[in-house]
């Protein structure tokens, strides 16, 4: 029987050893992390807070086609959806529609005043705005301001007295007693908005995919979510117009003669089942 010497064993498998002695220096040598990014000085907060100004003035009305998606205890909820909304005045109007176009909700906000019609429970809900956060697709504290920078798809920013960075792309703004009133992240590479979070109302709104190239920028996907709440509302955008003159008609609501009206303070609104694309137009198109 041959006997194999030590040095013939090592010649005939160099290359393994070799590999196994690369990977043992590499897995002893120190991983390098890429350093914390540090906090933002006062002159580019300035520059990035004027460009999310000039943003929110660019934009008087806006109407886009797209999906709305509900996430519910791991269940998503997805419909078609339009949107259509005005600055001065206040106006909002949602549409959701089944894959197939038939009607599931259509609500009108006008000021402080909300109108649903609800399709699928055959029912008509009117309220204040207070109590918007009984409608389980839009989590409490949301607030005028914030339901127009959620459909809008672009921040705009809070009231606040002084605006300071503490980390690395990210922006606090702050009340008169130093709380933080809105927290503005931004994407590390382009310095975008990715999220605005408002701490008081545990409310989170994020930003992503955003539509470039166009002197408006917004975002073709947003999303909010509400602390301590089981349910995050998506919004995905497939076409957006701004700017454009909305018929008074866009924002009228048609209630059914037979269907049931319940004050909206009373108790909140079922989420009608699930749908996919198809979002229905009332009377005008996005195309036009």
């Amino acid at each position: 029987m041959k006997t194999l010497s030590c040095k013939s064993i090592i010649g005939t498998h160099a290359p393994l050893f070799g590999l196994v002695f690369l990977l043992v220096l590499e897995a002893c040598a120190p991983v390098f992390r890429k350093p914390p990014a540090k906090p933002l000085d006062q002159a580019r907060i300035r520059e990035i807070l004027s460009t999310v100004r000039e943003q929110e003035n660019l934009v008087s009305t806006f109407f886009w086609s797209g999906r709305m998606v509900v996430e519910q205890n791991d269940v998503e909820n997805e419909t078609g959806a339009f949107v259509a909304g005005s600055r001065n005045p206040f106006r909002i109007k949602i549409e959701l529609t089944h894959a197939w176009g038939r009607p599931l909700l259509h609500l009108v906000i006008q000021g402080e005043r909300i109108r649903i019609v609800s399709f699928v429970e055959k029912r008509y809900y009117e309220g204040n705005f207070r109590h918007f956060g009984r409608w389980r697709l839009f989590p409490a504290g949301l607030g005028p301001t914030r339901t127009w920078s959620l459909l809008r798809a672009y921040p705009v920013l809070e009231p606040y007295v002084n605006a300071v960075s503490t980390q690395g792309n990210q922006i606090d703004l702050l009340d008169r007693e130093g709380r933080v009133v809105q927290r503005i992240e931004l994407e590390p590479r382009t310095n975008l908005p990715g999220a605005c979070i408002f701490p008081s109302q545990g409310l989170e709104i994020s930003f992503s995919a955003y539509q470039k190239g166009t002197p408006i920028l917004y975002a073709r996907e947003t999303r909010v979510t509400g602390e301590g709440q089981d349910a995050s509302l998506e919004m995905k955008v497939k076409q957006m117009v701004f700017n454009r003159t909305i018929p008074e008609t866009v924002f009228d609501l048609e209630i059914p003669p037979d269907f049931e009206m319940i004050p909206l303070e009373t108790r909140a609104l079922y989420f009608p089942a699930q749908g996919e694309n198809g979002a229905r137009i009332t009377g005008w198109s996005v195309a036009e």
